[in-house]
């Protein structure tokens, strides 16, 4: 079974990386090149868009539109987003009562990110956006909070990341905007529990339900099963591994292709072997033909005899043999004649 691994950039060159077969272990950190020593044969890398580059929205949709969503969505989006939308890059969730969650990233970063992997023989398999990681219930809010940046999602397909400076007026702008939510589940460790909730607003400090974990044992524990859908669609749909294939089946198919030769090489020295036979026979009916009837045009020995013995036939259909019979028995009544 194949290993998965998590992996989320922290800087131009640094990256951070967990197993995602082990529950509760350390991540490691470092560049691609150490990356690419740590995985195994059959790894499979799970790279996270971190929330600042990658945003998630949900959109609905007419009836007749769902064939035409990757080109309608992007220009119903358009006044919602800073960017030109030629230069963005759409990725479809499921659909579902006619919406759709649509991931977006800016398409030249996910292609630095896909050219950077594979200069380092690394194939990155899915890009799953990092917001949509975080552990989710209906009219529940999620924060995951470090000393460097919050991290919250605050339904099905929203939320946001923001620096801890700024964290105290986007909560109270989006609290102003949806109110408040029944519960907020608040990730951090216990050193800077007290300070994040000192900073949200009154209206959720009752609500905060805190769990002493970091960011990679929050992260890690979604199943695989039921990972959010990856960016990698569209014009960045990863392409069959014909070259890995190749090397896993090599060997069969070398000795395959020799068997089929081998047996290719028998069939035809045999079909070779029964021509020459077919052509000796042939050879020795003709001679026989020639020993009964040693003149005449021969096209066919077989048929032509054959006619020769019906032509032989009387008229009251006697045998030749009945015939013989009674031309002896006359023939025998003449003194001196007999029959050669």
């Amino acid at each position: 079974m194949s290993t998965k691994i998590l992996v989320r950039q922290i800087s131009e060159q640094h990256y951070q990386w967990l197993h995602g077969g082990q529950a509760g272990g350390e991540a490691s950190s470092g560049t691609l090149a150490e990356l690419q020593t740590a995985c195994e044969d059959g790894s499979q890398l799970v790279l996270l868009a971190p929330a600042e580059l990658c945003s998630i929205k949900h959109c609905a949709f007419e009836e007749g539109e769902q064939k035409l969503l990757r080109q309608i969505l992007p220009y119903q989006l358009e006044e919602e987003l800073l960017a030109d939308v030629d230069d963005l890059h759409f990725a479809l969730g499921e659909v579902s009562n006619n919406q759709v969650a649509v991931a977006i990233i800016h398409r030249d970063i996910l292609s630095q990110w896909l050219s950077d992997f594979a200069e380092h023989g690394l194939e990155i398999h899915r890009v799953l956006p990092e917001l949509a990681m975080l552990p989710w219930l209906d009219k529940q809010w999620t924060l995951l909070a470090d000393e460097q940046r919050w991290l919250l999602r605050s339904g099905t397909f929203a939320g946001f990341a923001m620096e801890p400076e700024l964290a105290a007026l986007t909560i109270d702008l989006l609290v102003a905007e949806q109110g408040s939510p029944e519960s907020l589940v608040l990730y951090c460790s216990e050193t800077i529990r007290d300070d994040v909730k000192s900073q949200l607003p009154e209206s959720l400090q009752s609500t905060v339900l805190w769990q002493d974990a970091s960011y990679w044992p929050v992260v890690s524990g979604v199943k695989l099963e039921e990972e959010p859908f990856s960016l990698l669609q569209g014009e960045f749909v990863r392409s069959l591994p014909w070259k890995k294939w190749w090397g896993l089946w090599k060997i069969a198919a070398v000795l395959l292709v020799v068997a089929v030769g081998l047996k290719l090489t028998v069939n035809i020295v045999e079909q070779q072997s029964l021509e020459s036979r077919n052509l000796q026979l042939r050879v020795e009916i003709e001679q026989a033909y020639r020993t009964a009837i040693p003149k005449g045009a021969l096209m066919n020995a077989e048929k032509q005899l054959r006619r020769k013995v019906e032509g032989m036939k009387g008229g009251n259909s006697q045998s030749f043999v009945a015939l013989l019979d009674k031309v002896a028995t006359q023939m025998a009544t003449v003194k001196g004649l007999e029959l050669q």
